[in-house]
């Protein structure tokens, strides 16, 4: 149609006869007095107060969604603010929870309860597979608009003359208004409708919730406002085509105005968006069709609205500079992201280049893992990059969650992606990568489904997502369970829990189903690295393979059925396959540097009863509560949602009973419950004895208030503000009264030697044994190390250096000479001191490598978890007995590394005449030697030590940890060559009968 041949649009008032106009924001302005028919005037009056109604309206649904989101901010902010988990007390044993109140039970069921009612799924054949609590925001925001649809309005119609036509009548009623009310909706809903797609959303900063999770209400927010702009298109036509009069002349007129005409665009743009946006309408056109025409699609419907009502701009504005904004704030990330040093020293922009590795799936499709490094600072575990491949497209990006943990504090980070190739972009990347591949025959594997690596341009934007591990309480239990490729999601929580220092009772486990056997091989480096330092945790990793028949590359595998009552699955142990099938896998793992027997992991043949993995898992923990992190097929999230719901228990929450009311304390699951009011009776006595100035009762008292003081240090954890309340009452009892240090802490047999009369020794071994121990525990922090102790230095080197100390006895060590191999912490606190005392002066001459130990109070002093929590020494006395196990994971101490130590020796001249002249020969055998004077050498050296062997413990060692031998050289730091401190080293670790290693 001719431009020429629009027509402005056509209103019923006469404006040749206004003597005033009053304008009203949204609309036409309105001319005054109204000099038309009674009927029209009153029906221009219900008009025009209608839509000043609507506009204010719109007002408030924009200011309460803003109170919302306000709301939202400031609960975020304060629940930050408050510390989560376990709240300890300072005095009675580190972790013990107090009872909670009234209103603590209170916050915690009502999340419960809602999870158990709005976590399932909802409609599923309407809405998809979204939870209960997205569609009940949708059916709230529906009935919102819905009352503001038809409230405020009068409805009644009104009969009134047609002035060209004498005796002809056209029908005017709240037909008109309503439409408008709702046309008036639908705009004011664009930019609301922007904000929910966008990816760099301010509805993410505020909630905190990721961007992707708003996609279905921007989903069904755009059906809403196509029903709108339908049932206003609807109404107007009625009126236009129908209602009014002499047709056809009013609608032929109607229908040729520019803003009609615009309107009508507006509307059919609308309708395609809607099409297109349907699952079917993906699948015919191709997701990336999609989305690049919902781009173009939505600028020219905002533009055919601008068009149809101008006067409404007001809400189409804010909506373009959303979209904008957003598109911005990606360009700037990546950006940021590539802008980097080139090759040639100045600044530039440049892409990633990633080794690819590519497994091949005929039946499935191809996986794709992409590694590289890149200068950037550390993102959040949870969050994802959308990559771009310039060789392929750079008008396409994919969102992909990194399997590999951010390390913060590193200028450089590790991204791996494992991705799989089912048509589009990623079967590009795909075919890509093979053509690569094959253009490097030299590098070809013999293993067919594992092809060898090429290199591959990327360009990053990002991180985007939720940081999951934000508000994980400290004392959580993790159950992560994914399918296929969404191990990519659950893998880096469990690497970055498995990095951190962890709670004795937190309970981990890693769910993965899979297809083949083969595919294990796409993160066999992570799930290695995972086992490893696992080892010395409760977890759990358990590979579901689901069809074993489609991986021809393994041997069929001997099953072991197990029936129960829930399932029947079959438990293959992988050290039974065929060799062929051990060769494959070996290879395949080979090309990660990730040897067959390191990876070491069993898999079940059959497909995870979600059911009762879940419920099991809770009934297995100790105490917290458990967090589920899980990615996989559609279905398999669904069940997990069902299962999850029908777990959480709102009114037991409400009573308490919650598992937050165990004692961490209680490191043995059959340790009986402690009595805390003997506890704190004890603990109370302690503290008011160490606070008397009466030192004659604290010698009096000697044993009980060690006693108790080494039960608080035995006990001693951080809350979630990694504060011991523990260390904090210790150091304050004894570095800030010294009575208290000289009364407890020098009561062994080297001040029996040095002190002074009020420093009398305990009067029996074990009380001296007892003070060393406390004192060894507690350390020389200053400044009572320089006045004190290292003044006891030349006695301290007396006691290390006398080689009658050493016998077969005490195994040439630090035990006591009595066969027993129990600590002698009386040679402990001497050698302690000696140390000390050189690397403080050490320090001094090397500042910049060393930093004098054991100069803070209770400084690496730390409750040895693993041994105490008796559940990951019977796990090492089982690997000990499996011969494919490589012997570092058969470790439970983790000797294998290179490792930084202070070495202080004598000179062999000064050793042996301090120990075999004629003077030193006439000294008693039950007498000490006297003070040594002689200066130590002192030397920075590195040890790179490996394991030898893991061997059963012998009749002097705890039988619930095996002993550990290694090998390995020295290297001195501060000197070349130093026959002292250059040599092999050989030796062994094991746990003594007391605990101690």
């Amino acid at each position: 149609m001719d431009t020429k041949s629009l027509v402005p649009r056509v209103h019923i008032q006469n404006f040749s006869e206004a003597t005033a106009v009053s304008h009203h924001w949204g609309y036409a302005d309105r001319v005054i007095p109204c000099t038309n028919d009674p009927g029209s005037c009153e029906y221009l009056d219900i008009v025009y107060h209608s839509h000043d109604l609507g506009m204010l309206y719109t007002g408030i649904i924009w200011a309460t969604i803003g109170g919302i989101l306000l709301l939202w901010a400031v609960g975020r902010h304060f629940s930050r603010s408050q510390p989560s988990g376990v709240q300890l007390p300072t005095q009675v044993g580190e972790g013990v929870p107090q009872r909670r109140s009234a209103l603590e039970r209170l916050q915690r069921a009502v999340p419960s309860y809602a999870r158990q009612y709005l976590l399932p799924d909802a409609a599923r054949p309407i809405f998809g597979r979204v939870t209960r609590t997205q569609v009940l925001t949708l059916v709230v925001l529906t009935g919102y608009l819905t009352i503001f649809s038809f409230v405020g309005i009068v409805y009644r119609a009104w009969r009134t003359p047609v002035k060209s036509v004498p005796g002809l009548y056209q029908t005017r009623s709240s037909l008109g208004p309503w439409s408008d009310r709702i046309g008036v909706l639908a705009y004011a809903l664009t930019p609301l409708s922007v904000m929910l797609s966008n990816r760099e959303s301010i509805l993410s900063l505020v909630t905190g919730l990721p961007y992707q999770s708003f996609n279905f209400l921007h989903r069904w927010l755009g059906y809403i406002i196509f029903v709108q702009s339908a049932l206003h298109t609807i109404g107007w036509c009625v009126i236009e085509i129908r209602l009014y009069q002499p047709q056809p002349t009013v609608g032929m007129e109607w229908i040729v105005q520019e803003y009609m005409i615009w309107g009508l665009v507006a509307m059919i743009i609308l309708t395609l968006l809607v099409i297109l946006s349907t699952p079917w309408g993906i699948r015919m056109t191709g997701y990336e069709f999609f989305r690049k025409a919902h781009y173009v699609l939505a600028m020219i419907y905002i533009g055919a609205c601008w068009g149809h009502w101008e006067q409404l701009k007001v809400f189409l504005i804010p909506g373009l500079a959303v979209w904008f904004i957003d598109r911005a704030i990606r360009f700037a990330r990546t950006a940021l992201l590539h802008y980097n040093f080139l090759p040639s020293g100045h600044m530039g922009f440049r892409s990633a280049s990633a080794n690819v590795l590519l497994f091949k799936d005929e039946v499935n499709g191809d996986v794709v893992r992409l590694d590289y490094d890149h200068p950037q600072d550390a993102w959040a575990v949870g969050q994802h990059f959308y990559l771009t491949f310039p060789e392929s497209s750079i008008w396409q990006s994919h969102p992909f969650t990194p399997i590999s943990r951010p390390v913060f504090g590193s200028d450089s980070q590790r991204h791996s992606y494992i991705f799989r190739s089912r048509g589009g972009e990623t079967k590009k990347i795909a075919d890509l990568s093979m053509q690569r591949i094959a253009n490097m025959s030299q590098h070809q594997e013999s293993h067919e489904s594992l092809m060898a690596d090429a290199r591959l341009s990327v360009v990053m934007t990002g991180p985007y997502g939720e940081r999951t591990m934000r508000e994980l309480a400290p004392d959580s239990n993790i159950l992560c369970i994914a399918g296929g490729t969404g191990i990519a999601y659950v893998l880096p929580v469990l690497l970055d829990l498995a990095s951190r220092p962890q709670t004795p009772d937190r309970h981990m486990t890693l769910i993965w189903s899979v297809r083949r056997r083969s595919d294990i091989d796409w993160v066999s480096p992570e799930l290695a690295t995972l086992k490893r330092k696992c080892r010395n945790l409760r977890t759990g990793l358990h590979i579901y393979v689901t069809r074993a028949s489609e991986d021809t590359e393994l041997t069929q595998l001997a099953v072991s059925e197990k029936t129960s009552a829930n399932a029947c699955t079959k438990d293959v142990n992988h050290a039974s396959s065929s060799d062929s099938s051990d060769a494959d896998v070996s290879s395949a793992l080979s090309v990660h540097g990730v040897s067959k027997a390191e990876l070491g992991l069993n898999h079940i043949e059959a497909r995870p009863d979600l059911d009762s993995i879940v419920r099991e898992f809770v009934a297995g923990t100790i105490r917290g509560g458990t967090d589920v992190f899980a990615s996989g097929p559609g279905g398999m999230i669904s069940d997990l949602r069902r299962v999850v719901a029908s777990t959480n228990k709102g009114a037991e929450v409400m009573k308490g009973d919650d598992r937050w009311d165990d004692d961490p304390r209680r490191r043995k699951p059959a340790d009986p419950e402690p009595d805390w009011v003997e506890e704190l009776k004890r603990v109370v006595r302690c503290e008011k004895m160490l606070l008397s100035a009466n030192n004659d009762i604290k010698r009096d008292e000697f044993t009980f208030i060690a006693s108790t003081v080494e039960s608080l240090i035995a006990t001693m954890s951080l809350d979630n503000f990694d504060v011991s309340h523990n260390k904090r009452l210790i150091t304050g009892l004894f570095q800030g009264i010294s009575q208290n240090y000289d009364a407890f802490m020098c009561r062994s047999s080297l001040y029996t030697r040095t002190g002074p009369a009020k420093k009398k020794p305990a009067n029996d071994e074990e009380g001296r044994q007892l003070s060393a121990k406390l004192h060894s525990m507690f350390g020389f922090p200053t400044p009572l190390a320089e006045i004190k102790d290292l003044s006891k230095h030349p006695y301290a080197r007396s006691r290390v250096y006398d080689l009658r100390n050493y016998t077969d006895k005490n195994q040439w060590g630090p035990f006591r000479n009595d066969g027993s191999m129990r600590v002698d912490w009386e040679m402990i606190e001497s050698i302690m001191i000696v140390i000390g005392n050189n690397s403080f002066f050490g320090a001094h001459m090397m500042p910049s490598r060393l930093r004098p130990p054991w100069f803070y109070p209770l400084d690496g002093v730390v409750p040895d978890l693993d041994v105490e929590s008796g559940n990951t020494p019977p796990n090492y006395m089982t690997l000990l007995r499996q011969p494919d196990l490589s012997l570092d994971m058969k470790d439970p101490y983790g000797v294998r590394g290179i490792w930084s130590r202070i070495v202080c020796f004598l000179d062999y001249t000064d050793l042996y005449h301090y120990n075999f002249d004629v003077e030193a020969r006439k000294i008693p055998s039950d007498e000490p030697r006297p003070p040594l004077d002689t200066d130590e050498a002192i030397r920075h050296i590195l040890m790179d030590l490996r394991i030898t062997d893991v061997t059963e413990p012998g009749p002097l060692d705890s039988p619930i940890m095996p002993v550990v031998h290694f090998k390995g050289k020295s290297k001195s730091v501060d000197v070349q060559w130093d026959p002292n401190a250059n040599s092999g080293i050989r030796g062994s670790v094991r746990l003594t009968p007391e605990g101690e290693r």
